[in-house]
């Protein structure tokens, strides 16, 4: 059965679901079709097309700042393992350091002060510190410089692991800010989601609003709502032979290449690479009453 033809009670079941680019590139065409001089002029439709543009762009950039999240996610993944090497790099040079003096005799002074800084710090070794979860790593070592810069600073200073310290604390800066930059753009997929289905919503209510104000006049209906139902039907010729979400060019309405390294439909709508409505065929205005 056409789409045209359609009741009430079928229409929204038999739309196949549109994606952000279907959606802001059939909108566009019946944009060009609702205002003064235009197919039809009815404020309340134009209302409707404008917030589902509207919902539709902050939906496309929720999406992008998620993909951006995910592509950078694993780079600053690295960057902090990266860091954790280098503390832990300097964490065991401190305590090599710090160890030397205690293969001197047990009598000898600085044997003495490395076994009491020694045993109040890594009783167990580096690894203790070295293995624990990035963050509590991060959080121990700040623990542990904040006594060697306090109550050990004596003994820190008659074996001379100023060197050590500076280069500890120097990596541990280093280790916060990469540390700092995992999960901080503050979208959610929920938050993606939810806009994604705003848009869905408005993107319908301009099809029902239409289908309200015109119940009674099938022509007229069908010619403001054409844009959308041209798209509709090459949803469902790709749904059927492809059965999987389509990415859709929001500027052409052409189905984009099944490839990763095609630029994204969140990416076009925010580029503003929008449909070429001279290209698209414009019914007449309807003559005033």
């Amino acid at each position: 059965m056409k789409i045209e033809n359609l009741s009430t009670a079928d229409i929204i079941a038999n739309y196949y679901k549109p994606t952000l680019g279907s959606m802001r590139y059939s909108l566009a065409g019946v944009s060009a079709r609702v205002g003064p001089g235009l197919l039809i002029d009815e404020p309340l439709i134009r209302a409707r097309i404008d917030r589902a543009l509207a919902s539709s762009e902050e939906a496309a950039d929720l999406q992008f700042q998620w993909m951006s999240k995910q592509r950078l996610e694993p780079l600053r993944r690295q960057g902090v393992m990266n860091a954790d090497n280098v503390v832990d790099r300097a964490i065991s040079a401190l305590y090599d350091a710090a160890d030397t003096p205690r293969k001197l005799s047990p009598t000898n002074p600085r044997h003495q002060d490395a076994e009491a800084l020694l045993s109040q710090l890594m009783p167990l070794g580096p690894g203790v510190i070295t293995s624990l979860r990035f963050e509590d790593e991060h959080s121990a070592v700040n623990v542990m410089l904040r006594r060697l810069d306090t109550e050990f600073l004596p003994i820190v200073q008659r074996l001379s692991l100023e060197p050590y310290i500076e280069e500890l604390r120097e990596a541990n800066q280093i280790y916060a800010r990469e540390l700092s930059s995992l999960d901080n753009t503050g979208i959610t997929h929920a938050q993606v989601t939810d806009a994604s289905q705003i848009a869905k919503d408005d993107f319908f209510a301009v099809i029902l609003t239409v289908w309200a104000l015109f119940l009674d006049d099938k022509s007229l209906r069908n010619q403001i709502l054409a844009p959308i139902h041209e798209q509709n039907e090459r949803l469902r010729l790709y749904y059927q032979n492809r059965k999987k979400t389509p990415r859709v060019d929001p500027g052409s309405g052409e189905i984009l290449d099944d490839d990763e390294n095609t630029t994204s439909e969140a990416e076009l709508i925010l580029n503003r690479q929008l449909p070429d409505l001279s290209a698209m065929p414009t019914p007449e205005a309807q003559p005033s009453a």
